[in-house]
Parts: C-alpha cells; sequence; structure tokens
C-alpha cells in the first residue's frame, strides 16, 4: 500500500515505495496536503496541467504522457499530481471536463506495450479546487514500452524526479526484478 510516513529528520512526510496497491480517493484527500509539500522523485511528479486544457490532445502531448506514466512503471510506480506547479507548488486546479479516468486508461493502454492497466487516475478537490491524481504500480512485468510520436517503440525509467531512456544496462536490470 502507498503509505506517507513521518520522517524523523525533519517535519515533513516522505512518500513511501509501498506500493502494492491504490490509495482510496479518502486516502489521498487525507493526506493530500502532505503529498504537495513533497519535493519531485522518483515515485512523485507534478504537472501544472496536463499540456493543454482542452478537449482534444495533440500526438505530443498525449506520447509525453503516457511516457511519464510507463517511466513510473518501469521503476517502483508512483503517483503524478495534475494541477500543482512544479517549482513553486502554487495551487493551480485543473478543469476536470477535460479529464476522465477512461479517457485516461484508454490513451495509455493504446500506446503501451504490454499495455499498462494498472493506474488509477481520480479527481480530488482541496482548498477548494481539483487536482488530478493517477497512481502508477509497479509494472511486472517490466519492461513497459510505449509508443512515440513517429509510432516507434520505446523504454523509459524514472532517473530521480526526471525520466530518461532505458540502457542496455536498465533493461538487465528490469528483467532481473521480473524474478
Amino acid at each position: 500500500m502507498i503509505q506517507l510516513v513521518k520522517n524523523n529528520t525533519d517535519k515533513g512526510f516522505r512518500y513511501m515505495d509501498y506500493q502494492s496497491t491504490f490509495m482510496t480517493k479518502d486516502e489521498i484527500r487525507l493526506k493530500f496536503d502532505g503529498i504537495i509539500k513533497e519535493d519531485e522523485n522518483p515515485k512523485l511528479d507534478f504537472k501544472q496541467t496536463l499540456y493543454n486544457q482542452r478537449a482534444k490532445w495533440t500526438i505530443k502531448e498525449k506520447v509525453t504522457f503516457v511516457r511519464d506514466i510507463t517511466a513510473m512503471a518501469n521503476t517502483l510506480g508512483g503517483m503524478i499530481v495534475i494541477g500543482v506547479k512544479y517549482k513553486t507548488k502554487d495551487l493551480i486546479g485543473i478543469l476536470k471536463q477535460f479529464y476522465s479516468e477512461e479517457t485516461i486508461q484508454e490513451m495509455v493502454s493504446r500506446r503501451t506495450n504490454p499495455p499498462i492497466r494498472n493506474l488509477s487516475s481520480q479527481i480530488i478537490e482541496f482548498k477548494q479546487k481539483e487536482f488530478l491524481v493517477i497512481q502508477i504500480l509497479e509494472a511486472n512485468p517490466k519492461p513497459i514500452e510505449y509508443k512515440d510520436a513517429n509510432g516507434e517503440w520505446d523504454t523509459y525509467i524514472r532517473a530521480g524526479s526526471t525520466n530518461k531512456k532505458a540502457r542496455a544496462q536498465d533493461h538487465a536490470n528490469m528483467q532481473n526484478r521480473n524474478r
């Protein structure tokens, strides 16, 4: 289970890697203040918006979004919070009419191989704004590939708070974690 535990070395919460099930909407809501105080890390990513808030996303936007999800699935899993400005942690919120769990799941399934089905997306209300929280479980087996804008399959992983293209050693490490 995803847990936030008090860290004895500072006054903040640490987003831990005990992720075998999804947090409920109520659990996320209760822990949301602690989550947004965290810095980005291998298991936590903030996005101000999910690209342009409109009904139809461009191919580039879809590819970038799916790449972010596959990178987390290929590493330890994690959480993407949309509606929070990355560096300043300003609470922007989202326009929820542009986001649905079905749309996100379909977009991810169509652009991943094998298809990622172990994700959950929920709209959370906090301080009179709405945020999209996407939880991604660690994939097993790995690697999960995503289809880029040219229709080519590629593999990414999380490296700290960023994503990077998987190298041969990263593929070997993923294969070892499958055992």
